[in-house]
């Protein structure tokens, strides 16, 4: 007998990521959830921290589909970014163009988060698919050159505020 389900949802639950089948946990045989870990203890912390200090509770999704965010998460993200100077904007551009993460900038430029552990969350994708289909020669060099001018964005910030 086949079954189908109307509903089939990935949820994040403390044993990291499960298959809900219409609302219901799908679980080993030994009625444990059947959970995979997931990348939440390197991001989670930056996203609370963007709620706590900015007032922008995130929306999340796995995979690669676009999910709405609220508005008032957005405009509080706006005001983020407006309480930079034009001179903290060039350096804020490039971080966040190279890492792809307003949140991750923002933290670095807040002075809460350093940059070694910025490009790990940044390049977290990177090295999960060099983990699971192998080294790319090219792949690498242009990541080394990204984080290369990822430091230098960072260090711009940095020595601008110390002339402040």
């Amino acid at each position: 007998m086949k079954r189908f389900y109307k509903q089939v949802a990935v949820v994040a639950r403390g044993e990291g990521l499960c298959i809900e089948l219409d609302g219901r946990l799908v679980r080993t045989p030994k009625k444990a959830p059947f959970a995979v870990a997931g990348e939440a203890k390197i991001w989670s912390p930056w996203l609370t921290w963007a709620a706590k200090q900015h007032g922008a509770a995130l929306a999340t999704t796995i995979g690669i589909r676009h999910i709405a965010q609220d508005e008032a998460a957005l405009a509080a993200l706006h005001r983020a970014v407006d309480s930079h100077d034009s001179m903290e904007l060039a350096g804020l551009n490039d971080l966040v163009t190279i890492s792809g993460s307003l949140i991750l900038a923002l933290a670095l430029s807040a002075g809460v988060l350093d940059t070694a552990a910025a490009w790990t969350a940044a390049y977290l994708d990177h090295e999960y698919q060099a983990e699971h289909w192998g080294q790319d020669c090219e792949a690498e060099a242009d990541a080394a050159r990204l984080r290369g001018e990822f430091e230098q964005a960072a260090r711009f910030l940095d020595l601008y505020r110390a002339t402040e």
